[in-house]
């Protein structure tokens, strides 16, 4: 979200949030108040007792009705005994707001990186405090359950979710997972772990997965089993897919047998949403089908099932209880009622989620020591690429968040050296359009009597821009990509509508070509009072088809240098990959890249923002290359070839191939930073910040070198993963291939060395490993100690290595641990 909005209104708005939404604990008053208090309601005794007293005191018929959601983000109550309704909401990197039972959703929440930043920071205790700052998220918003970490293995380089989970390899998964969940449930907010398991595509998502046993084991599961053992989530989800010749929510093997028997697993197995597709789900282990009110697994479904022979009343008990388990976890039910830690949107975790940027950024090349960037030695800069002035919050699909407010890159730099160095935008390369962007230099707005850069936004509840603006802004330029994320809080992200209104200002005389690019939305752009392209719709009254359309249009429009014209850009969102950009070319200038290639030439240093957006990946949508989409290769050849100090920065969730890679001084992997990434980006260059991340995949140099992508998206409804257990280095390593970069790389600015390694071995299966480590260089640091073993003696085929241990060392110059 670019442009300014009053700190005061931040407040507001969370103060109204938090005054106007029932508390979290409301669900108790019904007991309490009446002065009945039952066993239950007693924190001094076990859960096993107080989860007994609960089915004691239910009914059968309100027993099976927990064995289906209330409805779409809820979970059922019992009002006559005070147990409330829980409501659930979602994400790993932020919460997804939710305020009212017919999901409309509204609100903001802080935004940190996702889950592949995170797994590129290796810090189990900085990924332990982002999940314990979401667990004060989920409760201040509302909620007790968040649905996250996702923790699924990146098998294929272009999966449109591998920005929601962590990493290629299950132990680095499962045991940031662990930290991830602890650090959540340390908040009495459930953690929800998933998607169990083989849910790597988007494309044919639903299909089914071809898997061999000792690769479902050692690959696919091995991060849930332990997570599920070091941390102990309140719940596991089911994914959409099938898994040998079983939908998940039908796989017995899977649910029952696997997690609940082997793994002893005692919390609730949890639908996705609409997985549920048969009442097989009944005795093959699920316990609760969402949304509700359930369609195979509804009161009557389960008296029925009962009646029928197929489950009996003690296996009912034993799936409601896993569910009651959990809500007597999260103290809704105590009395006298706890105070719990509540929080959102607070200046801490506006800190926490720069810091989390900072610790997995990726320093990939740095030749001639390129970076850090010296202020003193810097006084024009070339900032150019799609990602620089807006802040790419992720990839599409429901973990999209509403952040409260985002630190572009170019604001980032701005703030860090704008008064001492000159710094110049141009897009020079889009994600999407035809056209460069309009720079924000060239927009102008009043602002409380002054002429501010900027168009002045309002923002409406539901498609036709009726009613009061919900919240207003300048907004730098229009360069938007919302997705399932609203544009700000108070707007629903069910549907929405913007209008900006202010000034274009000309920079030259001629012909400009002035245009929009929307994608799933309508537009209208209107110059001086005149409507001149009209791509609105009909909201509400359009065929399906017409909310998946993409379009740009231009028109030719004649300005005076100096002058200024009247502008004016409605919106309306209708679907969730809605985007919208105002474009333009000016006269004389041949392309975007020419213009981008001049200002590199005349600047002491090029700084390219590029990468990826939930426009390229996300849920429903894996990548179609491995490429940087539309010109950005060209640009950044382009650039590098009149400015030998060019940095490039990678702001995405999957790795891209880098065919200029040779031609770059410096080259950082930033992933998808969240919404203080800005401001960490920018002190990484300067040197504020010293990178600490690595990879947590594998870079390929193209799509082909992984054996995946050889059975990709596979035929006839089935996914053949035939490389059994050789996915990311494993595989490079059993092939001995080199990649582009491999899984767990990452430079600094430091120089760190290892000395005395000493492995000893204690009992038949188990070894330490110590090793000293030192920094050698001038400034502080932190170095990532990765242990990977192989088996030398196996029967069978084995990895040629297997990371299991990591810890990251922070030290101080001449520092050893």
């Amino acid at each position: 979200m670019k442009g300014s909005m009053m700190e005061f209104k931040h407040f507001f708005v969370l103060a109204a949030l938090l005054f106007s939404m029932p508390s979290c604990t409301d669900g108790n008053r019904n007991a309490q108040d009446s002065g009945k208090k039952y066993p239950f309601n007693d924190p001094s005794i076990s859960i096993d007792e107080r989860v007994g007293n609960i089915l004691e005191l239910l009914t059968l018929e309100e027993k099976a009705g927990f064995l289906s959601g209330e409805s779409m983000w809820y979970l059922h109550g019992v009002e006559r005994l005070g147990i409330p309704e829980i409501q659930v909401t979602d994400c790993g990197h932020g919460v997804t707001v939710i305020l009212d039972k017919e999901g409309a959703y509204s609100g903001c929440a802080t935004c940190f990186p996702t889950a592949v930043a995170q797994g590129a920071s290796w810090d189990r205790e900085l990924v332990h405090n982002i999940g314990a700052a979401l667990g004060r998220e989920t409760r201040a918003l509302g909620s007790s359950i968040l649905l996250a970490p996702m923790v699924n293995i990146h098998r294929l380089p272009i999966g449109g979710r591998n920005y929601e989970t962590f990493s290629e390899d299950p132990f680095l998964t499962g045991k940031l997972a662990a930290s991830f969940i602890t650090g959540v449930q340390s908040e009495h907010v459930g953690a929800v772990i998933k998607a169990i398991t083989a849910y790597n595509q988007q494309k044919e998502s639903r299909s089914m997965a071809r898997v061999s046993e000792r690769a479902l084991r050692e690959i696919y599961l091995s991060a849930f089993r332990m997570a599920i053992k070091d941390a102990n989530p309140w719940g596991v989800m089911t994914a959409y897919n099938g898994v040998n010749d079983h939908p998940t929510t039908e796989s017995k093997h899977l649910l029952s047998e696997i997690v609940k028997t082997e793994w002893k697993y005692e919390g609730f197995i949890v639908s996705d949403w609409r997985a549920v597709i048969s009442s097989k789900s009944i005795t093959a282990g699920v316990d609760i089908e969402m949304p509700g009110p359930g369609k195979f697994m509804d009161t009557d479904d389960i008296l029925k099932a009962i009646e029928d022979g197929l489950i009996t009343e003690d296996e009912v008990n034993n799936r409601a209880g896993r569910y009651l388990r959990a809500l007597v976890k999260s103290k809704l039910l105590d009395i006298p009622r706890p105070v719990l830690n509540s929080a959102s949107n607070t200046p801490e975790h506006h800190d926490l989620a720069r810091e989390a940027a900072e610790g997995s950024i990726v320093l990939l090349k740095n030749k001639d020591g390129m970076l850090p960037l010296d202020k003193k030695d810097i006084k024009k800069v070339a900032v150019f690429g799609p990602n620089a002035e807006e802040a790419r919050l992720g990839g599409g699909g429901s973990a999209s968040v509403t952040a409260c407010y985002t630190v572009s890159p170019l604001k980032g730099l701005r703030d860090q050296i704008g008064q001492s160095a000159e710094i110049t935008f141009i897009e020079g390369a889009a994600l999407t359009g035809n056209l460069p962007i309009v720079p924000g230099r060239y927009l102008t707005t009043e602002e409380n009597g002054n002429t501010v850069n900027g168009l002045h936004g309002e923002y409406f509840d539901g498609p036709n821009l009726l009613g009061e603006p919900q919240c207003s802004r300048i907004d730098d330029n229009i360069d938007y990509s919302w997705g399932w994320a609203a544009p700000c809080d108070y707007v629903t992200k069910n549907g929405y509508s913007v209008r900006w209104a202010g000034k274009i200002n000309a920079p030259e005389s001629g012909v400009y070509e002035i245009g929009v690019t929307v994608n799933e939305g309508g537009v209208r752009l209107f110059l001086d009072d005149k409507l001149v392209i009209d791509e609105w719709g009909d909201p509400g009254n359009e065929i399906t088809e017409a909310r998946f359309v993409y379009k740009s249009k231009s028109i030719e429009f004649v300005m005076e240098r100096g002058s200024a014209h009247d502008i004016k850009v409605e919106f309306h969102k209708k679907h969730n990959k809605n985007a919208i950009r105002l474009e333009w070319k000016l006269p004389n200038v041949k392309s975007a890249i020419e213009d981008a290639v001049k200002l590199a030439s005349a600047s002491d240093v090029a700084i390219v923002f590029a990468g990826l957006s939930n426009l390229i990946e996300g849920g429903n949508n894996d990548k179609e290359s491995l490429n940087l989409p539309g010109e950005q290769d060209k640009l950044i050849s382009s650039i590098a070839r009149v400015n030998p100090n060019t940095v490039v920065v990678l702001i995405n969730g999957t790795p891209v191939t880098m065919p200029w890679i040779d031609e770059v001084k410096a080259v950082l992997e930033a992933y998808y930073p969240g919404q203080e990434g800005g401001n960490a980006i920018a002190r990484v260059l300067l040197g504020e910040v010293n990178p600490s991340g690595k990879l947590p995949d594998t870079f390929p140099i193209k799509p082909g070198d992984c054996r995946a992508m050889q059975t990709y998206p596979g035929e006839n409804g089935e996914m053949e993963y035939a490389e059994g257990i050789y996915v990311g280095y494993r595989q490079f390593e059993a092939d001995h291939m080199t990649p582009l970069f491999p899984f767990g790389f990452g430079l600094s600015y430091t120089v760190f060395e290892f000395e005395n390694l000493v492995v000893e071995k204690i009992g038949a299966q188990k070894v330490t490993v110590a090793v000293d480590i030192i920094n050698m260089g001038k400034v502080a640091g932190a170095e990532v100690v990765q242990v990977y073993i192989r088996d030398i003696m196996s029967s069978i085929d084995r990895p040629i290595k297997e990371l299991k241990g990591f810890d990251k060392i922070f030290l101080q110059p001449g520092e050893a641990k």
